[in-house]
């Protein structure tokens, strides 16, 4: 839960001596050594497989995150949604994603 997390990064940020940090869910920036170190919580391997395939096409993401907006879809660090009157997690599966999104 983000009460745990935000324990999780509080000793993170003590350990770096970082002056700031910034939490949103399960991701965390930090300032070290004039550096921005983001730090992210992953709960199941389909979750690391989603960040590191996001990471690794960051530019295609930009654009599909346009066009899932556009489709009342929302592409997240944990996978794509559906927007509705409730949010609802479609798939964590980044080649699928970006076939039905038209890449």
């Amino acid at each position: 839960n983000n009460k745990n997390n935000k324990n999780i990064f509080e000793r993170i940020r003590d350990l770096l001596g970082s002056r700031e940090m910034v939490v949103y869910k399960r991701v965390s920036s930090f300032e070290w050594e004039g550096v921005q170190v983001d730090i992210n919580l992953v709960e199941t391997p389909e979750h690391l497989k989603w960040l590191c395939d996001m990471w690794s096409f960051s530019g295609l993401v930009m654009l599909m995150g346009m066009i899932a907006t556009r489709l009342n879809l929302k592409l997240g660090h944990d996978g794509l949604y559906l927007r509705s009157p409730h949010v609802f997690l479609l798939t964590q599966d980044f080649p699928s994603v970006v076939t039905h999104l038209g890449f």
